[in-house]
């Protein structure tokens, strides 16, 4: 008993004089982040979806999902758009959704009115209230979280991700 700790003694000190030590924090993994964006375009569509993910160990913590509309109810170029119909527009598609505000904390909705129309969603899902995220459909009971596993699903339905 005495040899073991003697031992124990001798390797302790080895490694203290030596600079080595148990450090608690070396001994801590850091997170493993993974970000990448995939896109889907549908032939004969008026549409384009654009996701990216951002994630840490294979749990999705950010999505922003870019829809561009070539065309909504007829109208095919919104770059004519007045600064007023833009304000009317977008509250429209807000109350649809029954989110009052664009601007929210860890959740942001944006559009832009080029020729074709984009509505942006940012996600941040550790900071959004749950409810805003379901209105936008991006809560955990309509989207799986797992990061590897929504990529691979994306790439069945014809995504290309990068």
């Amino acid at each position: 008993m005495k040899k073991t700790i003697l031992l124990t003694i001798i390797i302790l000190g080895t490694l203290l004089s030596s600079g080595c030590s148990l450090n608690k924090e070396e001994l801590i993994e850091e997170p493993k982040k993974e970000k990448i964006t995939c896109v889907i375009t549908e032939d004969n569509s008026s549409l384009k979806q654009s996701y990216s993910f951002e994630a840490k160990d294979n749990l999705i913590n950010r999505i922003k999902l870019s829809i561009t509309y070539d065309e909504v109810n007829n109208i095919t170029d919104f770059s004519n758009f007045t600064e007023d119909q833009k304000i009317n527009f977008e509250a429209v598609m807000l109350n649809a959704m029954g989110i009052e505000k664009a601007i929210n904390d860890g959740l942001e909705i944006k559009m832009d009115f080029n020729k074709q129309l984009t509505v942006t969603i940012d996600a941040d899902l550790e900071k959004a209230d749950e409810e805003l995220l379901k209105a936008v459909g991006l809560d955990s009971e309509t989207i799986d979280l797992n990061y590897e596993q929504t990529i691979e699903d994306l790439k069945n339905t014809g995504a290309t991700c990068q």
